[in-house]
């Protein structure tokens, strides 16, 4: 907004965009009511960017069908951001976490907690997303928190751990754990 005017923005990834934006781009973006993008919305971007950088590039609503569920719809994550459908955290039948996605339960407890508050308390209460600064403090806590693999030196994972979830996501493709 400048001297009145506002400046809508016309472009946005429904993949990034929490479920209030999502709900009043019926007519597209730049036709939904104002507000549209605030805070919270923000918040919700920033944790569904965390996310994939600490998750092998997933994205949190991202899932598959279980074979003995081919007949279930498979959700897109912007059909999950809608429905307020978190995989990692919240199980529904007929649907899992993506073959290349590390068990969320690699990361610690405080991350654990951050990422149920963007996404599932978020999806009611947007307030309730954790902001840049409580993520900046979470992840520099992790990163003092990291070890590195016996393995593959370029793989950290959190010292909880007992051994390393790369060289397990390496191995489920067939990539193997290289000395």
């Amino acid at each position: 907004e400048d001297e009145g005017t506002v400046y809508r923005c016309n472009v946005g990834m429904p993949e990034y965009l929490p479920v209030e934006i999502q709900r009043k781009m019926k007519g597209g973006l730049s036709a939904a009511p104002l507000p549209t993008f605030s805070k919270d919305t923000d918040n919700f971007a920033l944790a569904v960017h965390i996310f994939q950088l600490l998750m092998n590039g997933t994205h949190p609503f991202a899932c598959r069908i279980l074979p003995s569920q081919a007949s279930v719809v498979f959700p897109q994550p912007s059909n999950n951001i809608m429905n307020g459908i978190f995989p990692f955290m919240q199980p529904k039948s007929g649907i899992a976490i993506p073959i290349y996605a590390p068990d969320i339960d690699i990361l610690p407890a405080y991350i654990k907690k951050l990422f149920s508050r963007a996404f599932i308390d978020g999806h009611n209460t947007p307030s309730q997303r954790p902001n840049a600064e409580e993520w900046y403090n979470a992840l520099v806590q992790l990163e003092r928190e990291l070890v590195s693999c016996k393995h593959i030196s370029h793989h950290e994972y959190h010292k909880s751990l007992k051994k390393c979830p790369w060289c397990e996501v390496d191995q489920r493709f067939g990539a193997g754990v290289v000395a």
